[in-house]
């Protein structure tokens, strides 16, 4: 209810600071207008806390206890979920009752020639302790302060920092990055005292636009009114002119403690990795920046996304990791409510709880904050892909995230993805051949590779041999070591299908992937009652997990409660149960089996309508596409009774190279016609 409210009160805004201009109307309308909006949102959270959606209607929350099954997370820190509500609600009435421009990535892209690399710096010094963590520290910072600048375009320190150390030629380095201008620096430490040299170079000509040398004493703050200077004089000497609101956060230091800074320095180096182990290691070292400073909003931010990535590629269930990610985010958003990594992991948080419309606002907000923030194109494309059904506006984002952050594997494997989704397979293949050059030790392209000939190109052998390459960078991964499982679940290795099950749960036994790894081999095995047990855990972390709810189904028609899988459908999916039924590419495979679900409970005329608007979604749909060959057309075909068209479909599927998960058409009850 808060998540729709949000939506919503965002729209109303939005149109009307459009339409009341186009009347001349007084600027106290829309003031208005946003202030109802903002008051509403903290009534909106208690009605959210006290009532629930179901089918039926509005219920108080006690009645629907025990009736359907609540998404965990769902009342996981609701007084911080409140708060954090409130403080987006106060973002939106600080962006359209301003008091400075919020350029966002259009403005961005327009002032192209005001563009900036920061090399990573050199490091010196007299002491017998290696500096190169403070010169890290001092580079990273900057290209933070730079990136609050809405039109320059500042390259993300992934992209840089291949340079280090580099003989390649400031000419050719402004070339490959696609910038007007390069800063050069140094670091020194000399006992208590620090020298700071940095020079600005323009890279078509290699002339030098101007230089500086700080001496000073070994101090945060010292260190930070540097670095300020230096981002005034980077804006000054590319004509850019700084909002008060820019100038007041060039001025701002993240923290006052120079070992914080030191442990928040090297927790980034970690977390890049997207390892289990590395994401380990950078959570012990955000963990200590924040015992240092509890007011470095930075590190805050820099731990929950720790701790999601955790979630993700490592063993961290999801009610776990929101329990420990959601209040660092809070932390941060009090510590600095317009601090635009903090929008973004509020909003990756979210989408993974489900409210997929609240996260996409929120990501909007993130990017008009800081244009140059490159975690939002990155995660906001994702949102974009694989649970809204828009991959070309997920391609779009993410290539925008590459003119900022060009040299980064991981953009690179999510630009794949978007053009995977496309069915553009040779540029995808191009792109994550790029992103092992640019980074052979990162797991990402490998484990995309193997999906990529698993499910669209129908290669199970190289499929193995790409995951199983992953799985030697990463061999704690429970998500590669589940890949490999389902690859060969597919050849029909039923030994090292097992195998790779039992070294996912292993390696992650709270791991999503793992256990929906787990549950596959399950309905392989024909074990019904251990599949069901999986399916439940799944449910319990997604509630609208299609495979898993395809097995609840499948117990309960084969019990005679056709009215409990009814239900269960209806709370997970209630657009298709709509009198018009709503179904698009992320709820298609759904709509067939709800369909299924209605022929059994005798709503006929309701399962055709269904099957209608899913034959029209698949029709629309190219028969490769971003799930992969299917057999959608023919499971409709079936439960509509036209046998000879439902098998047709199969073999045009199987000529398009479908395989992935072939054997499930063999005890698919919405395709029991075709085994006669």
């Amino acid at each position: 209810m808060a998540a729709s409210y949000g939506v919503i009160a965002w729209l109303v805004v939005e149109i009307s600071s459009v339409v009341l201009p186009t009347f001349n109307a007084p600027v106290w309308p829309l003031q208005a207008i946003t202030l109802l909006a903002i008051l509403g949102f903290p009534l909106t959270v208690v009605l959210a806390w006290a009532f629930e959606w179901t089918p039926e209607g509005i219920k108080r929350d006690h009645e629907v206890a025990g009736e359907v099954p609540v998404r965990p997370g769902r009342h996981v820190n609701f007084a911080v979920i409140g708060v954090l509500a409130t403080a987006l609600a106060a973002s939106l009435a600080l962006h359209f009752l301003d008091f400075g421009t919020d350029a966002g990535p259009e403005a961005m892209s327009a002032a192209r020639g005001k563009s900036i690399a920061v090399l990573p710096f050199s490091a010196s010094s007299l002491r017998a302790e290696t500096p190169s963590f403070l010169a890290d520290g001092i580079h990273d910072d900057l290209l933070t302060l730079l990136s609050r600048i809405d039109s320059l375009k500042v390259i993300s320190r992934t992209s840089v920092g291949e340079y280090r150390d580099t003989d390649k030629n400031i000419r050719t380095i402004g070339k490959e990055l696609g910038v007007a201008t390069v800063l050069e620096g140094n670091v020194q430490q000399a006992g208590d005292n620090v020298r700071i040299n940095v020079q600005l170079i323009d890279a078509a000509t290699d002339a030098h636009l101007w230089a500086k040398q700080y001496d000073r004493q070994l101090t945060a703050s010292n260190i930070f009114a540097i670095q300020s200077e230096i981002a005034g004089q980077i804006a000054n000497e590319l004509e850019t002119t700084l909002s008060p609101e820019e100038q007041a956060r060039l001025a701002d230091a993240p923290t006052e403690n120079l070992a914080a800074y030191t442990e928040y320095t090297v927790g980034r180096q970690a977390m890049e990795s997207r390892t289990s182990t590395g994401l380990a290691r950078a959570v012990e070292h955000f963990q200590r920046a924040i015992e240092l400073d509890p007011n470095y909003a930075l590190a805050h931010v820099a731990l929950a996304d720790s701790w999601n990535l955790l979630n993700d590629y490592g063993n961290l269930g999801l009610d776990e990791m929101l329990e420990l990610a959601v209040p660092q985010v809070a932390e941060a958003m009090k510590i600095d409510e317009r601090l635009a990594g903090a929008f973004t992991s509020l909003a990756n948080l979210r989408a993974k709880q489900g409210d997929f419309e609240w996260a996409d606002a929120v990501y909007q907000r993130a990017l008009e904050l800081n244009p140059n923030y490159t975690t939002t194109y990155l995660w906001y494309g994702g949102l974009l892909r694989e649970e809204l059904g828009r991959p070309e506006e997920a391609l779009a984002l993410h290539e925008k995230g590459l003119e900022l952050d060009p040299r980064s594997p991981l953009m690179k494997v999510n630009y794949a993805l978007d053009l995977i989704a496309l069915g553009r397979f040779d540029e995808a293949r191009a792109a994550l051949e790029e992103a092992i050059e640019l980074d052979p030790r990162h797991p990402s392209p490998y484990t995309v590779i193997a999906n990529l000939n698993q499910v669209w190109l129908a290669e199970p052998a190289e499929a193995v041999k790409w995951a199983r390459k992953a799985i030697e960078i990463d061999p704690d991964s429970p998500v590669v070591a589940a890949l490999l499982a389902s690859i060969y679940l597919d050849i029909g290795d039923l030994g090292a299908a097992r195998h790779w099950v039992e070294r996912a749960l292993s390696n992650g036994p709270e791991n999503g992937a793992a256990r929906f790894a787990q549950m596959m081999l399950h309905i392989f095995e024909r074990d019904e009652a251990a599949a069901e047990e999986s399916a439940r855990w799944l449910l319990q972390l997604d509630s609208q997990k299609p495979l898993a709810l395809w097995v609840m189904r499948n117990a309960d028609l084969a019990n005679d409660r056709a009215a409990d899988a009814r239900q269960r459908y209806a709370q997970a999916y209630p657009r298709l149960f709509a009198d018009e039924p709503e179904v698009d590419a992320i709820n298609l495979a759904a709509a067939i089996d709800v369909a299924l679900v209605l022929q059994r409970t005798g709503e006929r005329e309701r399962a055709q309508r269904l099957l209608q608007q899913a034959l029209r979604q698949v029709e629309a749909t190219p028969a490769i596409h971003m799930y992969g060959p299917a057999i959608y057309d023919a499971r409709i075909y079936a439960l509509q009774g036209r046998t000879s068209e439902s098998l047709d479909a199969l073999q045009a599927a199987f000529a398009a190279g479908w395989r992935s998960d072939w054997w499930l058409a063999e005890i698919d009850p919405a395709s029991a016609s075709l085994h006669d």
